[in-house]
């Protein structure tokens, strides 16, 4: 099984993935659903990522809200 962790900073990352979150959810603003997260943000998950062997997906969207664009 493999545990996920959905995170919209880098500050618990290391706690999780020392937990056993082997997939993360990168995403930014989780109170409006999420949308995409900052390079900076991004470029130190990965960097911690590889220290764990953990798999970072990154929400790509651009506001929050539904996903319907016209």
């Amino acid at each position: 099984m493999i545990y996920e962790f959905c995170a919209e900073n880098v500050t618990l990352l290391e706690k999780a993935m020392q937990a056993g979150a082997r997939r993360i959810e990168l995403c930014d603003n989780l109170a409006v659903g999420g949308t995409t997260p900052s390079y900076g943000v991004t470029k130190a998950a990965v960097e911690l990522a590889a220290n764990y062997d953990t798999t970072i997906m990154t929400m790509i969207r651009p506001r929050g809200g539904d996903f319907v664009y016209n």
